[in-house]
């Protein structure tokens, strides 16, 4: 190798060496949200995830709803739908969604479901074929499924929603003796 395609190389090589990446930082040390923020920290944490890690986790979350429903079940309860993932995650064999919402009572939709939300699962279902499957667009708070009858839910689900809970002044405890 001759000294004039050394240093450049050298210099690239030193170059690569001092810029560092955030491949494998949390979202913590690369960005300071403030404490009042939590709903920007939950963003960020969840814009935080590359692609193929974020594959993995949607796969995981689909195999687990799947694996873990019984074909024996019918019903189904989500507590604090948030889109339309529920429709492709579960089995084929479940017959009725049951939604509730987690959005806060002074919002645009009071409480209820949004009309994003809704056009996804109705999206979803029409991609999916689901054509026996019915899903109830309850605006029901998830800690107060008041219309819901008691023991009328075989199987309940709450898809990585405490956090947005939390911070729309929903009991999330409550949520889940509720479901119950």
């Amino acid at each position: 190798m001759t000294r004039s395609t050394f240093l450049p190389l050298a210099i690239i090589t030193a170059m690569l060496a001092i810029t560092s990446t955030h491949a494998f930082t949390s979202i913590t040390s690369t960005t300071r949200p403030s404490p009042s923020s939590s709903r920007i920290t939950s963003r960020l944490m969840s814009a935080s995830l590359d692609p193929v890690t974020y594959l993995r986790t949607e796969w995981v979350s689909a195999a687990l709803c799947t694996n873990q429903t019984p074909r024996s079940s019918d019903t189904l309860l989500q507590l604090g739908t948030t889109d339309g993932r529920i429709i492709n995650f579960v089995p084929r064999t479940i017959r009725t969604i049951i939604t509730s919402s987690i959005e806060p009572m002074d919002g645009p939709e009071n409480g209820g479901l949004t009309v994003g939300c809704k056009r996804q699962l109705k999206q979803m279902g029409e991609r999916r074929g689901v054509g026996g499957m019915n899903v109830v667009y309850s605006d029901q708070r998830a800690d107060d499924l008041k219309e819901t009858a008691s023991g009328s839910v075989d199987v309940v689900f709450m898809f990585q929603c405490v956090g947005r809970m939390v911070e729309n002044g929903v009991d999330w405890k409550g949520a889940v003796r509720e479901g119950e």
